[in-house]
């Protein structure tokens, strides 16, 4: 099986495994929360299809790069042929650069062993894809999440025996994984407010665009309502697969990390958060908005 990074930004995904992608990623989920603000005042209570229900994590009829579902074909595909593999091997290629010339420059423990991290970590990549891809890329939006947890687990492997620190190898693969950004994500954020009056349309948005991003891997459901609003997550890709992997510390380095920044923004008259998270041992993910007085 030959072993692909998609692009996050371009392919979809909510996390963002690349300083390269994490401007253009951030931008285009702020995107979809301000455009989808503006959408009609329709009371969210009486929209359909909201609720996305639990897929099985089992192979779809579907091949890579096309198949027999036209809904599973990547947007890229279809217009640029050829376009998503090129950018998905360059976006991992990238990502194992920056980390290796980085942190070997940081470290002494990896002073002169550039190539040998290096190494390590596209072998632990190309391994956690060929153990995990049967069972857990069930279309191409679980493929690219896996594609992330496959970093991260192999990074978390390379690090782990030369730092001897499971705190600093975790801060750093979740740096890596998009820590960066929480700045960036927080001005988009509280740009936000300027351009629409009803923070909890514009959060409610927000929510309707995540559960895009989570996509079957997921098992989610979206209650929306005039007044309050929320997405609860009962499966999460990333602690499945690595609570599988024996490593479900890793998932608060991922998604975790970035997801609950859209909603820690205060709006007038709206609250919001995330009131739960199976990475930190609730049953559940939960994120939330409602007006309030």
């Amino acid at each position: 099986m030959q072993s692909r990074l998609a692009p996050v930004g371009l392919s979809g995904g909510h996390v963002l495994p690349n300083p390269a992608w994490s401007t253009a990623a951030v931008c285009k989920a702020w995107f979809r929360t301000a455009s989808g603000a503006l959408q009609s005042a329709e009371p969210a209570d009486r929209r359909q299809g909201d609720a996305q229900p639990a897929a099985p994590l089992a192979p779809p009829p579907v091949m890579r790069n096309g198949g027999t579902d036209d809904r599973n074909i990547h947007w890229l595909d279809r217009r640029f042929p050829g376009i998503r593999l090129w950018l998905e091997d360059k976006n991992r290629e990238w990502w194992i650069k920056g980390l290796v010339q980085a942190r070997c420059k940081q470290y002494h423990q990896l002073e002169g062993r550039e190539q040998q991290l290096r190494s390590l970590i596209e072998q632990g990549y190309v391994a956690s894809m060929q153990q995990y891809s049967r069972q857990y890329a069930v279309d191409e939006r679980a493929e690219t999440h896996l594609q992330v947890a496959a970093l991260a687990l192999a990074t978390h492997k390379a690090l782990l025996p030369f730092l001897r620190d499971e705190q600093e190898v975790l801060r750093i693969v979740r740096e890596h994984m998009g820590g960066r950004t929480e700045v960036l994500l927080r001005l988009l954020q509280a740009a936000t407010k300027f351009l629409h009056r009803d923070g909890y349309v514009a959060l409610t948005a927000r929510l309707r665009g995540l559960q895009t991003d989570l996509g079957s891997g997921f098992a989610s459901q979206l209650e929306l309502g005039s007044q309050e609003s929320s997405l609860t997550i009962k499966r999460c890709f990333y602690h499945s697969v690595f609570l599988e992997a024996g490593q479900p510390q890793l998932a608060a380095t991922c998604c975790c990390s970035q997801d609950k920044v859209w909603f820690e923004t205060a709006f007038k008259g709206v609250e919001a958060g995330r009131s739960a998270a199976i990475s930190s041992g609730d049953s559940c993910c939960r994120f939330f908005v409602r007006r309030v007085p």
